[in-house]
């Protein structure tokens, strides 16, 4: 199997992180959990890369609801902008 090394580095790099920043808010601008994010999206996207690099990330927990139709059905949904940004 073929291993890329350094791979990590560039998809954590800051270049990386904003163009994906700017595809993921297209659309979505003007929902709350966006503009709060957008206020200070340089410091929190350089908080989400060094928690990153360092290993020590780990999400929030889903915010869970259950659908009845047409089936009963489990929900999760992630509850912060950051969170949906990262999946």
């Amino acid at each position: 199997m073929k291993t890329c090394k350094h791979l990590y580095e560039k998809i954590v790099s800051w270049e990386n992180l904003l163009a994906a920043y700017k595809t993921f808010r297209k659309g979505k601008r003007f929902k709350d959990d966006v503009l709060k994010f957008e206020y200070n999206y340089e410091t929190e996207l350089f908080k989400l890369r060094d928690e990153l690099m360092e290993h020590t990330y780990f999400p929030l927990p889903a915010h869970r609801f259950f659908v009845y139709e047409p089936k009963k059905r489990e929900i999760g949904v992630n509850s912060i902008f950051l969170e949906k940004y990262l999946y």
